[in-house]
């Protein structure tokens, strides 16, 4: 008798347990991909000019880049062009020169340095008028002209300033979000399921794609029929369970 009511109190235990396990299973689960964008306006222009400089040693030569730049700086300001920060390239491009003359042989160094221009906080038409006259001051202190010791301008680039691209990916964020969620109610409605809570959230490596609407060569115009956006994708995880 002792020997049966073991076997039925272990039973007992076991339909417990199992129950338990029953009750504490994973929920079911769908998952979706959101897709979100949000529409701006550039308020960014990089204008990046590749200057050149030559002197008996690689100080001189750099020192006469620093030169120029900061002439060419003061020089937007004496124009009524405030706010424009330039920033230096990393590296230098070096070309050793050797000459002979007369019997005697000089040695020189050819440094090349890119050099960006940066306005913001400008938008739409007055931010390509802007960028128009720095690119007038720039060139009529040479910084066109290989005679000067700069070779030309590298690139023109609009975009988002660092305050705007952290708003509008918020903003992506979001309406991915809310895509995700829409996508996931009408699957589960679909399949006469009741869409249930959110177990997992994750922004897709393709987040902050920003769509380039502004051709980033000349004639520098602001406007085509592109919008410019930023986007972001998310992959969210909800529960569902029977409607």
């Amino acid at each position: 008798m002792m020997t049966l009511s073991l076997v039925l109190s272990l039973s007992a235990l076991g339909v417990a347990f199992y129950s338990a396990w029953a009750r504490q299973a994973p929920p079911e689960t769908i998952t979706v991909i959101g897709i979100g964008r949000a529409d701006g306006q550039f308020d960014r222009a990089d204008i990046t000019v590749s200057v050149m400089a030559e002197g008996s040693d690689l100080s001189q030569a750099v020192g006469m880049i620093q030169s120029r730049v900061t002439t060419a700086g003061d020089a937007l300001i004496a124009n009524g062009i405030g706010g424009v920060k330039t920033s230096f390239g990393s590296g230098y491009a070096i070309t050793p020169n050797v000459s002979y003359e007369s019997g005697v042989y000089t040695s020189t160094l050819t440094i090349q340095r890119s050099v960006t221009f940066t306005i913001e906080n400008e938008t739409g038409p007055a931010l390509s008028n802007k960028t128009q006259r720095v690119l007038g001051v720039l060139q009529s202190y040479g910084l066109f002209t290989q005679t000067q010791g700069v070779s030309g301008t590298s690139s023109v680039v609009y975009g988002f300033s660092d305050a705007s691209m952290s708003r509008l990916h918020d903003e992506a964020s979001a309406a991915a979000v809310q895509n995700a969620t829409l996508r996931a109610e009408a699957f589960a409605k679909a399949e006469g399921l009741h869409l249930g809570s959110v177990t997992q959230m994750t922004e897709l490596p393709q987040a902050e794609s920003q769509l380039l609407g502004i051709a980033s060569f000349p004639p520098y115009a602001y406007g085509t029929n592109t919008t410019p956006s930023v986007e972001d994708d998310v992959q969210v995880t909800f529960t569902v369970t029977p409607a």
